[in-house]
């Protein structure tokens, strides 16, 4: 909870969107994700848009790409911070 409270005002003010808040949530539920992780989500805006805000998460080195699109392939974004925290979690409770 600490991590997404943290990071709310700092993606809102990034991408001055007023999807910023819905995208941050579907980043906490995926961690590993591409653009197609937002398809068919009610509230989310079209491709474009979440593709921008993808690219400003990725500029301020909240999200970072795990492989680049080739073809037909998308490209894959991971989101460090949060997996670091799980594995870290993990690692303490083994």
């Amino acid at each position: 909870m600490e991590l997404y409270e943290r990071l709310k005002p700092q993606v809102i003010k990034l991408t001055r969107s007023q999807y910023a808040v819905p995208v941050l949530d579907v980043l906490f539920e995926r961690p590993i994700l591409s653009t197609g992780s937002f398809e068919n989500r009610t509230g989310l805006p079209g491709k474009t848009m979440i593709v921008r805000i993808l690219s400003k998460l990725k500029q301020a080195g909240i999200l970072s790409i795990t492989r680049v699109q080739v073809g037909r392939r998308p490209r894959i974004l991971v989101f460090d911070e949060l997996l670091n925290l799980c594995e870290s979690i993990h690692s303490t409770f083994r």
